[in-house]
């Protein structure tokens, strides 16, 4: 709880947590009771620039978070589930391969704390600012590479190409001495990840349209 006070503390925009049920009388499993924060994940049109610009604000202060000044030893690093990640995965394909062959990664940035699936559909916001931050429970520690990673390929999803440019470009005019040397390999592992989204019972243009942009994506990366 105390980490929830210090996020909040450094204008992270985190919801507070009320209660932690650890009996499993309620439910089948522990579960967290947390604030309720008014707010839309639907982004109008006519702002859509500006939505990025804030979201690439808002994950450069989470990487900005001086992690020393709190107990994290309880989140586990990014690179370790990479790791895990690929050993369970049986395939023969061009990421795969790309990836095993640089693994593990040059650390090139300084660990910090990662959000871990941060994309538009966990950013909540009203009157044109952005009001919370949610779903934290894939929360790592590691390179600030993989969040952007992942935020970039959510967002090709969801808003094309050029969105996925500017976002990226409006978050390395902020975080100007991060290494991207290693953003490639990122792309990479964040496609991997996603990668079910075939799974997910998706409308057929829909599914059509993500299948180019992954592939697009990928193809990106590997070049």
């Amino acid at each position: 709880m105390n980490v929830t006070k210090g996020l909040k503390s450094e204008g992270i925009l985190v919801p507070s947590p009320y209660y932690l049920e650890i009996t499993e009388e309620i439910f089948s499993r522990p579960c967290l009771v947390i604030e309720f924060i008014e707010g839309t994940t639907e982004i109008p049109a006519e702002m859509e620039k500006g939505y990025l610009e804030l979201l690439a604000v808002e994950l450069a202060k989470i990487h900005r978070l001086d992690i020393s000044k709190y107990n994290l030893t309880f989140l586990p690093r990014k690179e370790e589930m990479f790791a895990e990640m690929l050993e369970k995965v049986d395939a023969d394909d061009a990421v795969l391969e790309a990836l095993k062959s640089v693994f593990p990664l040059p650390e090139r940035n300084t660990d910090v704390l990662l959000h871990g699936d941060y994309w538009p559909g966990n950013i909540l916001w009203s009157d044109g600012k952005i009001v919370s931050i949610i779903d934290w429970e894939d929360a790592w520690i590691g390179d600030p590479l993989a969040d952007l990673a992942n935020g970039r390929l959510e967002i090709l999803f969801q808003l094309g190409k050029d969105a996925m440019i500017y976002f990226t470009e409006q978050y390395k005019s902020v975080m100007t001495k991060v290494d991207y040397s290693n953003l490639p390999y990122w792309d990479l592992w964040a496609a991997l990840r996603l990668s079910k989204f075939t799974e997910w019972e998706l409308d057929e243009n829909i599914l059509k349209t993500m299948k180019e942009r992954i592939n697009w994506f990928i193809s990106q990366a590997i070049d």
